[in-house]
């Protein structure tokens, strides 16, 4: 699956990932691990300030999109706020540091990224990939960083 900041521009996704500029990538596998779960929603939402109702409601309208999607996600993933989480807290997250290019032709595959896990291309690695979070972390620190409002 092509992740959409990637898909709507891979040559340029690819030119960045090739630059040799200190990358960290939070793809779909790890940010699929970072759902919001209707408890977490709850959670949030009993901290009772202006902020919190927001992120409640937000999430609100968010998480049915998950629950009814063919994957069957239980929850709702935070793409975005995995960066913020790892800006803030990275020892939530595990990483490896690995070669990462983009399929920039092919026919099904174009905007995928791919992941030389095994380095099999011989390419040294280029992006630290966050391979897994701390889920409940994550959401400590949403609660953390709402509650201070």
């Amino acid at each position: 699956m092509a992740e959409f900041n990637i898909y709507v521009d891979p040559e340029a996704a690819e030119i960045v990932l090739q630059s040799g500029v200190p990358l960290t990538m939070a793809g779909l596998n790890v940010t699929h691990q970072a759902l919001v779960l209707p408890q977490d929603i709850e959670r949030i939402r009993s901290i009772n300030n202006p902020v919190a109702a927001a992120v409640a409601s937000m999430l609100d309208f968010y998480l049915p999109l998950y629950l009814s999607h063919p994957r069957g996600l239980p929850g709702a993933a935070m793409h975005d706020p995995c960066t913020i989480a790892w800006l803030l807290a990275p020892e939530l997250f595990e990483s490896r540091e690995l070669w990462v290019g983009v399929e920039t032709q092919g026919q099904y595959t174009v905007g995928m990224t791919v992941v030389d896990e095994f380095g099999q291309n011989g390419k040294p690695a280029n992006v630290e990939v966050l391979t897994h979070i701390n889920r409940q972390g994550f959401i400590d620190l949403m609660v953390e960083c709402v509650s201070r409002y």
